[in-house]
């Protein structure tokens, strides 16, 4: 005769009996770029040489090691706004964010601003 076992719900419920999750670097740098769009004063960027060579801001690289990961961000902002305000924004945003998508500690987030553009935006043209 053979022995059936039930599996108890508190036994499904741990994690490291499931399998593992992996999470690629590509991942982290996408909802970074994301997350400091998201923050006031930080606008997309592409130069006429940018266009051609794919060089778009925000442009993110990222490190990952299990779940801790090491960002650094290039960003534009926009005129006028208060660039130590807007970097200390984006590293909290995109801490915050990675952590909540991902389940990845950030353990550094380095920001470069290598544009700032004074351009306003481009309104919307009005269908006549």
């Amino acid at each position: 005769m053979t022995a059936i076992q039930s599996t108890t719900s508190a036994e499904l419920d741990h994690v490291d009996d499931r399998g593992i999750l992996t999470i690629a670097a590509k991942v982290i740098e996408r909802i970074t770029e994301a997350a400091a769009l998201e923050v006031d004063g930080v606008v997309a960027h592409s130069g006429r040489i940018g266009q051609v060579t794919g060089r778009a801001l925000p442009k993110v690289s990222a490190e990952i090691a299990g779940s801790r990961a090491v960002v650094d961000i290039d960003i534009a902002t926009r005129w006028p706004v208060p660039i130590d305000r807007v970097s200390a924004e984006v590293r909290k945003h995109v801490v915050t964010k990675v952590f909540e998508l991902a389940g990845v500690d950030i353990d550094r987030a380095s920001v470069t601003i290598t544009h700032v553009s004074t351009e306003s935006p481009k309104a919307k043209k009005r269908v006549q």
